[in-house]
């Protein structure tokens, strides 16, 4: 029992040794390499022809800038004294000579007349060798082993032992992800806005042919991601580039994302070395807007919390959570571009809470309800896209034809018009949304008396019956619950003073 303690100890330290032993300074290389043959528009071939004291060295090395590797395919003819069970293998270093990677594919050897013969084949992919996206530089030491032994330039340092240094080689598209955020949740049906900053590299200094998306973990034909070219971001310097990256979800669920680059009908950039897919969960719209209001009354009430309690630990934890919260909020408001709408409505709160007199409020009420309603239809539930100059329109013309209501002082009047408008306001653009969805998915009206389309019919429109008529709903009964409330208030303190 002793024995084989002493033997295991023994054999891991032999191990040890042989694998963290120092290889011998690289010299000049024998061979170097810095034309290309091209192959074709993304392989490009290097001959190798070197012949030694003891040893022939003879093929071709393929550089593939699709998948950002080279391919070796040698033959090589050795008359060198080695010990039995020597195997041909190399180490890889940069163009400053430091180690990259010492274990590598090995070859056997085999008899041929007064010599030796292997034929060596291997890969290596150059991201996963560490080396730079931008270096064009490799430098492989050939070298023999006997597995578990030794290295015969640690235990032979005058050996023979050839050497080539690739140079100027083409190198493939390389993509870095520096930043990048993905809301948590996000509504269905809904453009989703991904900021992302990442480095993009490409040797032959043309047009990119990958183009930014977000990619899927599991493909799905519901989830739709335009894809944006790398010349249309903007530019950081440094081949550093900025983008907005979009998705939109046809279904709610879990889905595994991250940003992605795409060369359209030929592959996904595989090659990032820490971009993990990130868990994203998309829920209904009405679903969105609640979860975000609760966040929003979690985050006021920590907010006020903070400022009532007299520990000033608890104080800082307090606002530094409700802060956090906030921002939290605010980021994933504008990556749905939600964070207008609800601007609108939090400012319709304040309002309500002012010192304003009856027919202001009565108007500002009016006016921001709908004018949130238009940019939660324009812009959430519409393409996702910020119109200003129509929005600007629909601002000045509330405000302008939504005036005479502030010379409104009956308050049972003033709410009567207030619930007229808000009627409008929650049927009319669900009304022309629907009415253009549902005649453009049809092919033709003609087709409507026949049987056999009554199930297109009726698939149309469960297809626009959506959740986004919803949520209008959900803020004229917000812009009613601020006015109603505040009203009640009002009277309450005008009763206790009068008393």
């Amino acid at each position: 029992m002793k024995f084989r303690q002493t033997s295991a100890l023994f054999l891991f330290i032999s191990w040890t040794s042989f694998a963290s032993a120092q290889h011998r300074e690289p010299g000049p290389p024998d061979v170097v390499i810095d034309s290309y043959q091209t192959l074709n528009d993304d392989q490009f071939q290097a001959r190798i022809d070197y012949s030694g004291i003891s040893l022939t060295m003879k093929g071709v090395a393929i550089f593939d800038a699709l998948d950002d590797s080279v391919t070796l395919h040698l033959e090589y003819e050795s008359t060198q004294d080695l010990a039995e069970g020597a195997r041909l293998s190399f180490q890889t270093y940069d163009k400053d000579k430091q180690l990259l990677k010492r274990d590598h594919q090995r070859a056997d050897f085999r008899q041929n007349g007064e010599g030796l013969h292997a034929v060596f084949d291997a890969k290596l992919s150059l991201r996963e060798l560490g080396l730079d996206s931008r270096s064009s530089d490799i430098y492989l030491q050939f070298n023999y082993v006997n597995e578990g032994e030794y290295w015969y330039d640690m235990k032979f340092p005058d050996i023979e032992l050839p050497s080539i240094y690739f140079t100027s080689f083409p190198r493939g598209e390389c993509f870095d992800p520096i930043f990048s955020f993905h809301p948590i949740v996000a509504p269905r049906s809904t453009r989703v806005y991904s900021p992302l900053i990442f480095s993009a590299y490409n040797s032959k200094e043309g047009v990119f042919k990958h183009r930014n998306a977000i990619q899927a973990e599991i493909e799905t034909p519901k989830l739709q991601s335009p894809r944006r070219s790398i010349s249309d971001s903007l530019s950081l310097g440094f081949n550093r580039y900025a983008t907005l990256t979009a998705f939109r979800s046809l279904e709610t669920g879990k889905f595994r994302l991250r940003q992605g680059l795409v060369w359209d009908y030929v592959q996904w950039y595989e090659l990032y070395p820490n971009n993990d897919y990130k868990d994203i969960y998309i829920v209904s719209n009405l679903a969105y807007c609640g979860l975000a209001g609760f966040t929003a009354f979690v985050v006021w009430t920590f907010w006020r919390a903070a400022g009532k309690t007299s520990n000033p630990y608890s104080r800082k934890i307090a606002k530094g959570l409700s802060g956090f919260g906030a921002a939290l909020l605010i980021a994933h408001l504008a990556s749905s571009s939600y964070i207008l709408t609800f601007a609108i409505l939090v400012i319709l709160a304040w309002i309500q809470n002012t010192k304003l007199n009856w027919p202001v409020r009565l108007y500002s009420t009016a006016f921001l309800t709908l004018f949130a309603i238009e940019c939660y239809w324009l812009i959430p539930a519409g393409d996702g896209r910020w119109y200003v100059d129509q929005l600007a329109i629909s601002f000045f013309l509330y405000a302008i034809v939504l005036s005479p209501l502030a010379l409104v002082s009956r308050k049972s009047f003033g709410l009567t018009i207030l619930a007229f408008l808000t009627l409008i306001g929650c049927s009319y653009f669900p009304a022309l949304t629907y009415y253009s969805d549902f005649f453009n998915d049809l092919p033709s009206l003609r087709t409507l008396g026949y049987m056999s389309q009554i199930t297109q019919l009726t698939g149309s429109i469960s297809s626009i019956a959506d959740d986004h008529w919803l949520n209008p709903i959900a803020f004229c009964a917000w812009s009613w619950s601020c006015l109603l409330i505040r009203e009640n208030r009002y009277r309450s303190t005008a009763a206790s003073t009068s008393n």
